[in-house]
């Protein structure tokens, strides 16, 4: 067991950790530093609809193996002087720390690949008001993929479902927002990170819905504590009409009965 062999495995966790950040703070990498720290994404430069979810988790798990095995057959070569230095420890901790570091490489991509790809939020042209996401529901179709993000189209009544499991939260992930029309898009940001009036906002849902939901808010600062008041006063008058034995509705719950108007508006 070499030194060279448990700095490859280093090099090739690196090339996997790299893509990783890119695909979080992508914003901030011009394409020159881009394509030079993370030489196998030309692979995303030619244009891909999948099928299925799982042909693009395969594909984005590809690409940054791929990276990572660059960056390790780099380290190899460059440390090729130093081949003959053994590992000091045992032969067998050396091999097990390398297989180790493989092995959560290939753990941590799999998990980013299902889990934390790029996620493209489509919403209806100047659309304002409540949106509320619902996942892992059977009933509805599954993500699809455009490349390797993954898109939400939203409904014009603010509500969005998917039989998809519920994916890494958005703050650990890159997303993008956009209102979108005619094949034109306005892109949108969250609130507290541009100086647009209009912003997106997570919020945390308090929901008596069967399947995991996840809830944002499109619009200024005003509309969003006015929807506030508006959601706190109806629940205040639901909770004094209902008798005392039936649950409190929460904001959250499911109400495409009645066109999800308590979370959505224009």
């Amino acid at each position: 067991m070499t030194v060279r062999s448990l700095v490859s495995a280093l090099g090739a966790g690196l090339g996997v950790a790299v893509p990783i950040a890119i695909l979080r703070f992508g914003d901030v990498f011009d394409w020159p530093t881009f394509f030079f720290v993370w030489p196998s994404s030309v692979g995303l430069t030619v244009p891909h609809v999948w099928d299925s979810e799982r042909a693009a988790n395969i594909f984005l798990a590809t690409v940054i193996l791929l990276n990572g095995s660059l960056y390790a057959a780099v380290v190899f070569f460059v440390t090729r002087h130093r081949a003959s230095e053994s590992w000091r420890s045992s032969k067998w901790l050396g091999r097990a720390i390398v297989i180790s570091i493989f092995v959560s490489v290939v753990a941590i991509t799999g998990v980013i690949a299902v889990f934390g790809r790029p996620v493209f939020y489509q919403i209806p042209s100047q659309y304002r008001g409540w949106i509320v996401l619902e996942y892992a529901n059977p009933s509805c179709p599954r993500l699809t993929s455009r490349g390797i993000n993954q898109v939400l189209e939203i409904s014009s009544n603010g509500h969005f479902c998917t039989s998809s499991p519920v994916p890494l939260p958005d703050r650990f992930r890159r997303a993008m927002y956009a209102y979108s029309s005619n094949h034109l898009t306005e892109r949108l940001f969250p609130c507290g990170t541009a100086s647009a009036d209009v912003c997106v906002r997570a919020v945390r849902p308090a929901s008596t819905s069967e399947f995991p939901q996840r809830v944002m808010f499109v619009g200024t600062p005003q509309e969003f504590r006015e929807a506030q008041r508006t959601q706190k006063a109806r629940s205040t008058n639901a909770a004094e009409r209902r008798p005392s034995n039936e649950p409190l509705e929460r904001p959250g719950a499911d109400r495409r009965g009645d066109d999800n108007q308590g979370w959505a508006g224009r």
